[in-house]
C-alpha cells in the first residue's frame, strides 16, 4: 500500500510547491485528529479553497505523474491518481457569507463551519473536527444528490 503517512505529507508539500493550498480531510484528518483508530487508507481527500479548478487542471496538464480520473470530474470535485493512489480535491469556494460547495451544479449546496480552515500551524494543514463530522451527517444528501445526477446523465445519454 502506497498511500502512507509520508505520502500524504509529500502531497501536500508538493501541492503547496504548485501553488496549491489545501487542509486535510476525510480518513486521514480523522486519523490524525484521534477521531479514529490508525487503519490504511483506500484515497486521500483534500479541501481545496479557490474559486475554481484552473490551477489543479494545469497542473493535471503540465505533470504526467497525475494522472485525471475522468469519470470524477464534477462541478464541485476533481481526482486523479499519483503513484497508484486516488486523490481527491474537493473545491470550497470563499463567498461572502464563508465558504460553499455546490454539488452536481448546485444540486446541494454546503456551507462549511466556520473553523474548517483554522488549522495553518500543522503539515499538512487539517481541517476540523468540527469539519469532519459536520461533513459525515451531511453525507446522506450529497450521496442522494450524486444518485439524481447519475440517473439524469444516463437518462440524457441515452440514443
Amino acid at each position: 500500500m502506497r498511500n502512507t503517512w509520508p505520502f500524504v505529507v509529500a502531497l501536500c508539500e508538493r501541492m503547496e510547491q504548485n501553488g496549491i493550498v489545501v487542509w486535510l480531510a476525510g480518513g486521514w484528518a480523522e486519523e490524525r485528529h484521534g477521531l479514529c483508530a490508525p487503519r490504511p487508507h483506500g484515497d486521500v481527500d483534500l479541501l481545496y479553497p479557490a474559486t475554481d479548478f484552473a490551477a489543479l487542471d494545469a497542473l493535471f496538464a503540465a505533470d504526467p505523474t497525475f494522472t485525471a480520473i475522468a469519470a470524477k470530474r464534477f462541478s464541485h470535485k476533481r481526482a486523479a491518481l499519483l503513484e497508484d493512489v486516488m486523490i481527491e480535491w474537493l473545491l470550497v469556494v470563499p463567498t461572502s457569507i464563508g465558504f460553499q460547495t455546490h454539488y452536481f451544479d448546485g444540486a446541494v449546496v454546503l456551507s462549511w463551519p466556520a473553523d474548517t480552515f483554522a488549522d495553518t500551524a500543522t503539515a499538512p494543514r487539517l481541517v476540523s473536527t468540527t469539519t469532519l463530522q459536520f461533513y459525515r451527517a451531511q453525507h446522506p444528501r450529497i450521496a442522494q444528490a450524486y444518485t439524481n445526477y447519475s440517473t439524469i446523465v444516463s437518462l440524457v445519454q441515452r440514443p
